[in-house]
């Protein structure tokens, strides 16, 4: 297991939601061009009465960017996160839901967001739910995945990546 593993299989939210959206903005200076990206991706699998899951929803931040095609195409989000605190400080379009994203009994949709959500699994549970999405997403959709990855050489190759 690497140190960024065992760092992570302990990191919780909990206690955490207030200080997440400035937090995350400090650490990852690419947190807003890359939450950009994921709408405008999103933009072109998203059809009229479609649905679309937000895995890891955290504070709503992809459901706010999203919020107006969702409403211009009469579009559902399901938010979900595993952690209550974020649930409850959760900004976005419809509601949250308190659930562990690996484990969620998903229904067919037609975007699937995993948005600096899967480094938080280890590697055997990131594979089955991609392998759960994969068999539920609707024919022509997507599933968008953004994550963070430390390099085998530390920072530095990080910053060189």
């Amino acid at each position: 297991m690497t140190r960024a593993a065992r760092e992570l299989k302990d990191w919780t939210f909990r206690g955490f939601s207030g200080q997440f959206d400035g937090h995350v903005r400090e650490q990852l200076p690419w947190y807003d061009m890359a939450t950009a990206a994921v709408a405008m991706i999103a933009r072109h699998y998203i059809p009229q009465g479609g649905k679309v899951y937000d895995l890891g929803c955290s504070t709503g931040n992809i459901g706010r960017v999203l919020a107006p095609t969702l409403h211009e195409r009469e579009a559902r989000l399901v938010a979900l996160d595993e952690c209550r605190d974020m649930v409850a400080a959760y900004r976005g379009p419809g509601r949250a839901i308190t659930a562990d994203v690996a484990r969620y009994p998903y229904k067919a949709f037609d975007v699937g967001i995993a948005f600096l959500t899967l480094m938080f699994l280890p590697v055997p549970e990131r594979r089955r739910l991609l392998a759960t999405l994969r068999g539920k997403v609707k024919p022509g959709g997507a599933i968008i995945v953004v994550d963070k990855e430390e390099s085998p050489g530390g920072y530095p190759a990080t910053v060189l990546a």
